[in-house]
Order: C-alpha cells, then sequence, then structure tokens
C-alpha cells in the first residue's frame, strides 16, 4: 500500500488480490475527501491527513483507524436504528454478549483495541497534562486505565507522583511492559479488579479518563468509582475550606 512515495493503483496494490480498476476508484474516492493525493500522471499519494495513517507516524491514528474496520465493531453501528427503537444494547443484541467480555473472549480483537486506545490517549496526553495541575496530589488511581498510556505520561511529568493503574485483568497483560518503557515502573502499581466491585483506596486522587460514558445511569450508580471521587472530592474541599478558616 502506499507509504511515503507516491503509486499508482497497480503498485498499490501490493499482490493484495484487489481489482486494479475497482482499487483505483475507490483510491480517487479517498483522495476527494483529502486522504490522499491524485497527480496528472494518476499516482497517488498520502496528504499530510492520510500521513496519519501510517503505522510508523508520529501520533499516528492507524491503531484506531483498524478498529473501527473491524468486523464486530461497524456491524453493531449497522443495528443502531434497532437500538434506538428498542432501547436495547445494539452490540449486546448482535454478539450476545458486552463488548467488554467479547473482548475479552477473543484476545486479538483486544489486541486491535489496545491500540487504538493507545493511539488516541497519545494524542491527547500534552494537552491534558498543559490544561490541568496535577502537583498536588501524592498517589493517582487511574480507573479504567488499560495499559497506562496516560498514567505513564502523567509519572514522567511529575517525578513524585505514584500512580495504580486499575482496570480489569485480561486488559492489563501488557501494561508493565509499556510502564517499564516509559520508566515509571517503579512508582506505578499495577491493579486488576472491576470498578463495580471496588476500587483501591488510600489515594488523593482519582482519574475516570473517558470511561463514564461506557456506561449508563443506572450502571455508573452501582459503580465504586464515582463514590471514590466523590469521597475524595469532599475530602479536598474540607480540606481546602480548613486552610480558609471556613
Amino acid at each position: 500500500m502506499l507509504g511515503r512515495r507516491a503509486a499508482d493503483a497497480g503498485r498499490a496494490r501490493s499482490g493484495d488480490g484487489s481489482n486494479g480498476n475497482a482499487l483505483r476508484r475507490l483510491l480517487r474516492a479517498v483522495a476527494a475527501i483529502g486522504v490522499f493525493h491524485e497527480d496528472a500522471v494518476d499516482r497517488f499519494s498520502l496528504t499530510p491527513l492520510g500521513d496519519g495513517l501510517r503505522a510508523d507516524a508520529p501520533e499516528s491514528l492507524a491503531g484506531w483507524a483498524a478498529f473501527v474496520g473491524r468486523p464486530h465493531h461497524w456491524e453493531a453501528w449497522g443495528h443502531l436504528l434497532s437500538s434506538v427503537r428498542s432501547g436495547e444494547n445494539a452490540f449486546r443484541s448482535l454478539h450476545g454478549v458486552d463488548v467488554w467480555t467479547y473482548r475479552s473472549e477473543h484476545p486479538e480483537e483486544r489486541a486491535v483495541f489496545d491500540a487504538a486506545m493507545v493511539a488516541l490517549t497519545r494524542r491527547t496526553n500534552a494537552s491534558l497534562l498543559e490544561a490541568y495541575d496535577f502537583g498536588g496530589f501524592g498517589r493517582l488511581v487511574d480507573v479504567g486505565g488499560g495499559l497506562g498510556t496516560f498514567l505513564s505520561a502523567l509519572l514522567a511529568a511529575y517525578p513524585s507522583l505514584h500512580g495504580v493503574l486499575f482496570d480489569q485483568p485480561h486488559v492489563l497483560d501488557g501494561a508493565e511492559e509499556l510502564l517499564r518503557a516509559a520508566g515509571v515502573a517503579d512508582r506505578c502499581r499495577i491493579v486488576a479488579g472491576s470498578f463495580f466491585d471496588d476500587v483501591p483506596e488510600d489515594a488523593d486522587a482519582y482519574l475516570l479518563k473517558s470511561i463514564l460514558h461506557d456506561w449508563d445511569d443506572e450502571e455508573q450508580r452501582r459503580s465504586s468509582a464515582p463514590a471514590a471521587v466523590r469521597w475524595t472530592s469532599a475530602a479536598r474541599c474540607s480540606s481546602s475550606s480548613a486552610s480558609w478558616g471556613r
């Protein structure tokens, strides 16, 4: 497929069995929305927008693109109308289980999803660290933190901070490798569990990043995580009020 150099449709096929005429029409359609550039001699090259889909590009979104193209994902979106009419979860209705159970039973799909989450998180790390000062915390629990992509960036930015990476057991399989690669494994404890059962205690901050939208209101009320957040917030407010003489 296309890399750093321009190629015609025949070369872009790279022996994958695609029909040359059909592939050329697809490339032209994608060029029309700015992902590819088509030159005067019928060759295609990546635009700056398309370059972000290369796996080796800085802040690549290749992982996310691969995930949204997986059949189990887009098939669920094809049942959106049925879900709106019935109020039922489209993915569960189609596959018989929720997305978390599905991925735990299909390790290959879990790996694709993990790569997608890492890709998205790496693109937002800098803006999140710039937007909020985490310097007042000593120990932070990242609830549903996945492989630890954001927590590792957070610990690297705040050398005195200690972290707890909390997620389901099958999610955490590759977390230690990522934390070691980031040089922060000695300040991060990995804890397996579900926030519907309990969350680690003895932290002065609980981070829920891109988590609560996965659950409806009733499920969120059953979660221990919001309770931990409320308790921590109340403790910090009490501490602040005492320091201001209120």
